[in-house]
């Protein structure tokens, strides 16, 4: 069975992935290069990872929003 998941979250400034622009992700090292070490989008791939550790592979695609300035 093909299972796919879709990420919206929060990237910090640090982050490579331009907000808006959906990437794929296949760990939470690559996420925290992506979205910045910390962001919203790096944690919730960290529980991903457990997750495929009992259900194997899925897919994971993220797409990130920038902070609020304020």
């Amino acid at each position: 069975m093909d299972r796919k998941l879709l990420m919206i979250g929060q990237r910090l400034a640090s982050g490579t992935v331009p907000a808006l622009t959906p990437i794929r992700v296949t760990d939470a090292g690559q996420a925290a290069g992506y979205f910045g070490q910390g962001s919203m989008l790096h944690r919730m791939t960290k529980a991903i990872d457990a997750v495929r550790k009992l259900y194997g592979l899925i897919d994971v695609f993220a797409i990130a929003l920038d902070d609020l300035p304020a």
